[in-house]
């Protein structure tokens, strides 16, 4: 079996808010298979201690750093920038128009759009999202 590059994120377990994105995240993308939307692949629930969501690794990270970051890796030239544009546009039509109920994210900004290794760009991070 080949090793599988993960990102993990942690949830903060104290507040209310908190469990709602949990829930929310659990909810609506578990299972869920899409090329316009980070894979979940996993989670932990330790009581009321832990909340850990595992996802597939983004390898060039957010369009926030890739935007606002010196990094000459991740230079966007007006070509990735325009294919990043129409990526988040099918993932909204693909969340609003194909799915059953339609998904409404709410919180589509520049660090919940991820980029893989290509800069093929997906919406990440369903804890505002409503059906």
């Amino acid at each position: 079996m080949a090793d599988k590059e993960i990102a993990v994120k942690k949830l903060d377990v104290s507040s209310i808010q908190g469990e709602k994105e949990f829930q929310n995240e659990m909810s609506i993308i578990a299972g869920f298979h899409s090329p316009f939307i980070v894979s979940l692949l996993g989670y932990c629930s330790d009581g009321n201690k832990r909340r850990l969501l595992v996802y597939e690794h983004m390898q060039k990270g957010s369009l926030q750093e890739a935007l606002f970051e010196n990094d000459d890796d991740c230079k966007l030239d007006w070509e990735k920038r325009f294919n990043i544009i129409v990526d988040v546009a099918q993932a909204l039509a693909f969340l609003h128009l194909e799915c059953d109920p339609p998904i409404i994210h709410g919180d589509v900004k520049p660090s919940n759009v991820l980029l893989d290794r290509n800069f093929k760009a997906r919406i990440a991070d369903f804890g505002l999202a409503r059906l």
